[in-house]
């Protein structure tokens, strides 16, 4: 039981990570889903981004994401179409599955909560980032273009702030995904996350109750 306002908000951080149960049944998916990716385009290289990779996801809320790079013969110029292809292909693979299109991804709804969901995001491998060697994909975008991506860049960026501030910022990414989701916000957690992150730069500690404050006033 929590006796201070800090403790409080350490245990209320720790309870929004998903737990093991949940995670895999949900990433018990990913192995039929790879195959079906195999054999209708040549996926071959097929791997985890966004919050469940970067520790940042919230219990019963964040999906499951997923990049799967698309050999240059299976290539569309308009990412909208290649969504619909991707879509029309997996919905007849998961005919009992709620199958659509929420660009950039495909998104794969296996239950009713959050957490339940899988989205596949269609990506072109363009080469290495000249600064940071990480490889950069083109993804999907509105309008039917494609816009450059780089999950490890994201990650390793994110990461090294956390590290900097004692593990701190994480869980408050975390806290306010949470009050995002409880009160039906619609902010992408992808912003929310480089958001906080780069707020984080100036910062030289996190302490929970003056910082959730502080960053419900940047959104």
């Amino acid at each position: 039981m929590a006796t201070t306002v800090n403790s409080a908000f350490d245990q209320l951080a720790t309870s929004l990570i998903p737990s093991t149960f949940d995670v895999n049944a949900v990433r018990s998916h990913r192995a039929s889903i790879e195959t079906r990716l195999y054999e209708s385009f040549g996926v071959s290289n097929f791997f985890g981004t966004g919050s469940s990779e970067n520790s940042t996801d919230v219990a019963h809320y964040s999906d499951v994401d997923y990049f799967a790079s698309i050999p240059a013969l299976q290539q569309r110029d308009n990412s909208a179409y290649m969504l619909t292809v991707m879509r029309d292909d997996l919905a007849k693979r998961f005919w009992s599955t709620n199958v659509r299109v929420s660009t950039p991804a495909v998104v794969l709804e296996f239950g009713t909560n959050g957490s339940e969901k899988v989205e596949v995001t269609p990506a072109y491998y363009t080469g290495r980032d000249a600064v940071n060697d990480y490889n950069v994909y083109k993804i999907p975008t509105t309008g039917g273009g494609w816009i450059k991506s780089s999950p490890s860049v994201h990650n390793k960026y994110v990461t090294e702030q956390n590290v900097r501030l004692n593990s701190k910022l994480k869980p408050l990414i975390r806290l306010i995904k949470a009050i995002a989701y409880y009160n039906n916000i619609g902010i992408s957690s992808f912003y929310i996350e480089l958001r906080i992150a780069k707020w984080a730069e100036s910062e030289k500690t996190i302490i929970y109750p003056i910082d959730v404050r502080t960053m419900l006033r940047h959104f």
